[in-house]
């Protein structure tokens, strides 16, 4: 089966819908998406739209609300790559 061009290697390359941010290497074929920050506002918004408490991004291992939170392995990860910036 032959590759398609959406799963080449040369595909490093990510541009934000949101905010025009780009990022990652390779050639000038973007590949579009959110930005960690956008992607954060994006599930914050949604959270807020659902009544619950805006707070992902601020990941806490010992919070019964985290634990229990259907996004809490994205918000970890989230937290992890935020963090380190």
């Amino acid at each position: 089966m032959e590759e398609s061009s959406l799963d080449s290697k040369e595909y490093k390359k990510y541009h934000c819908v949101k905010c025009g941010k780009t990022w990652g290497e390779g050639d000038d074929s973007y590949s579009y998406g959110l930005c960690l920050e956008c992607f954060g506002d994006y599930i914050n918004v949604k959270k807020v739209s659902k009544g619950q408490v805006p707070c992902f991004g601020t990941f806490n291992n010992n919070s019964e609300i985290c634990n229990s939170c259907k996004w809490n392995k994205f918000c970890k990860e989230f937290y992890d790559k935020c963090k380190g910036e």
